[in-house]
């Protein structure tokens, strides 16, 4: 009986022996394994709907009702009263062409002048002046890479007013008078030799003028609006129209214009009556458009609706727009981007494990912003030194750490 009870405690010594060595070599395997980390960094993400549409506006063409040299008064986006003289008719191509470069000529002087009143300009305005070039040089570039030459006239001339505005700054250049006294000169000239315009064409209303002509001006009136149904968006996007006759241009009377879309009813659940969106139309300056959600047309049964956004901003690209690709955007979400791989508990709390630089793990708790599946974006939350920041070390899979735990 003694004899069984000692081997009985030596095999439960032994049982322990290995208990405490298996327990010991995980241990040691924790705090010696290769934890694999990622920087916290910020990211932005947007709720987004990609969607075809077509724009209605309340449009007056201009009809060309002579023949001769058309020379226009107004660009395209420029603001115009009522019986404003639009364009002016010659009867050559050379008193047309004299007027064009008088218009140029006189413009440049105006600018030379203002340049010229000049005194003095300090450290900041010239960096100012350097980050405004930059900009239209930036502008330039994408407009000659999109091949969309819409604007290039109105930037050349800035680019022009701008260079010539840092050389008086810079003291390299600050006596225009020859250059003024040239172009005083030429002017002079060509107002001589430029021929009376033989017929003005006046504005028929005041508004928005624009050269752009497509022929769905007479089709697709803004009376069309009350009477929208998916049947008649289907025909607006089907069809095709073609000028026909010769136009000075149009104008837009009113500053609000309509974008109707397609939205398929898996979608419809983002859009609400009066709430806002921003449109991306893609431009090469980046441009978006604010708009408001002014009509939904459709049923929760139907297949899909026409929403139709109201827009109020007016320029040269967007006078161009007719039938057109947009992203619609309903909300931005921004926040650090962290893994879904780091998310753990401790007590309930949702965080992430943070390797700090004296090998000390931190647990670190969170708030998420937006679930992107494969990862979140979040804020920490609390105290200063327990809050998760910029380019933090998260630990992926560290489901079995503990907040202080050191890491050999």
């Amino acid at each position: 009986m003694r004899n069984y009870d000692t081997k009985a405690r030596i095999i439960l010594g032994l049982v322990g022996l290995l208990f405490l060595s298996y327990l010991g070599y995980h241990i040691t395997r924790l705090n010696t394994k290769k934890f694999e980390t990622q920087t916290a960094e910020y990211d932005t993400v947007h709720d987004t709907i990609r969607a075809e549409g077509f724009v209605l506006r309340d449009e007056l063409t201009v009809p060309l009702v002579s023949d001769g040299i058309l020379v226009y008064n107004y660009d395209s986006g420029e603001k115009v009263g009522t019986h404003s003289i639009l364009a002016n008719i010659y009867s050559s191509e050379e008193s047309a062409q004299n007027k064009q470069r008088a218009e140029q000529v006189s413009a440049e002087l105006e600018n030379l002048r203002k340049i010229q009143d000049m005194h003095s300009a300090n450290h900041s305005n010239i960096e100012l002046l350097s980050n405004q070039i930059n900009e239209k040089v930036h502008q330039l570039t994408a407009i000659n890479n999109s091949g969309i030459v819409v604007g290039l006239p109105a930037l050349k001339e800035d680019l022009a007013f701008m260079f010539n505005k840092k050389q008086v700054a810079l003291r390299k250049g600050d006596n225009f008078d020859k250059r003024i006294d040239y172009l005083e000169n030429q002017l002079a000239y060509l107002q001589e030799n430029t021929e009376k315009a033989q017929k003005s064409i006046k504005t028929p209303s005041e508004g928005y003028f624009t050269k752009y002509i497509d022929g769905f001006e007479n089709i697709y009136t803004i009376d069309k609006l009350p009477d929208l149904s998916v049947e008649m968006f289907d025909e607006m996007m089907r069809i095709d129209a073609s000028r026909q006759g010769e136009y000075v241009g149009k104008i837009v009377k009113n500053q609000n214009w309509y974008f109707i879309v397609s939205i398929p009813q898996k979608q419809m659940q983002q859009f609400y009556q009066n709430t806002h969106a921003i449109l991306d139309f893609g431009f090469a300056s980046g441009e978006t458009v604010d708009a408001k959600i002014y009509r939904i047309i459709g049923e929760e049964e139907d297949e899909r609706s026409l929403v139709v956004l109201q827009c109020k901003d007016i320029n040269e690209d967007l006078l161009t727009l007719r039938r057109q690709s947009v992203d619609i955007t309903f909300r931005t979400y921004s926040g650090l981007k962290v893994s879904r791989e780091a998310l753990s508990y401790e007590q309930s709390v949702i965080g992430v494990y943070v390797l700090e630089r004296d090998a000390i793990v931190r647990f670190k708790p969170i708030s998420i912003i937006r679930d992107q599946g494969s990862y979140v974006l979040c804020e920490g939350i609390g105290e200063d030194k327990n809050c998760l920041k910029r380019f933090d070390e998260v630990i992926l899979n560290g489901g079995n750490l503990e907040d202080g735990q050191k890491i050999n």
